[in-house]
């Protein structure tokens, strides 16, 4: 069984997520209480975009093992996705008691508020993740868009500089997200400083 779930977890990491489903499904067929498994699995049918699959394996992983953080946060993920904020929010809320010094909770919670409009809390959760990972570009980049949002020019290019030292992409996300500094001005009705709108666009 142990086998079985290794390569399946090979396999999602390559992205061929219908092998890594068949070899957790063997996985589980031969030891139907692997808590693991079910967890692994829900992530693959996540990626192919089947959420409801996933929650009933995070549900199942979490039955066999109630103090699985992981599966809360995945599940978490999932009731985002699907629009679910409150039962996202409680899922972030128990993955946090059951893992303290996990920053990813913070930040997808975090992030949640943000898309709730609760800048001030979302702060909060993003700076929590911060204190417990000092590398965690995403969440740097997440605190900068609020400070964006909140009009704090000086706040979100700190914000938007530590991320893209770390290495991450800030362009992408804002494009991801706004698609560009004039649609995002058109959009929020604020009109985003040079030095920033130059950090945001693709040079």
């Amino acid at each position: 069984a142990d086998a079985y779930n290794n390569r399946g977890v090979i396999y999602y990491k390559k992205g061929d997520f219908e092998n890594a489903i068949t070899d957790f499904d063997t996985t589980i067929k031969l030891n139907p209480e692997d808590a693991d498994a079910y967890n692994n699995r829900g992530l693959a049918y996540d990626e192919k975009g089947d959420f409801e699959s996933a929650i009933q394996d995070y549900d199942t992983a979490i039955k066999l093992n109630p103090k699985d953080a992981d599966a809360y946060n995945n599940r978490g993920v999932i009731y985002y996705k699907k629009g679910d904020f409150e039962n996202a929010i409680t899922d972030f809320d128990t993955t946090m008691k059951l893992k303290p010094e996990d920053p990813e909770a913070y930040n997808n919670r975090g992030f949640i508020y943000f898309t709730k409009g609760d800048f001030d809390t979302a702060i909060k959760d993003y700076t929590k993740a911060i204190e417990l990972n000092s590398q965690f570009a995403m969440a740097y980049c997440n605190r900068g868009e609020i400070w964006l949002h909140k009009g704090e020019w000086d706040k979100a290019k700190t914000d938007f500089t530590t991320a893209k030292q770390l290495e991450f992409d800030i362009i992408a996300m804002f494009q991801d997200r706004y698609g560009s500094v004039a649609d995002f001005e058109q959009k929020t009705g604020l009109q985003v400083s040079s030095d920033i709108a130059e950090m945001l666009t693709q040079q």
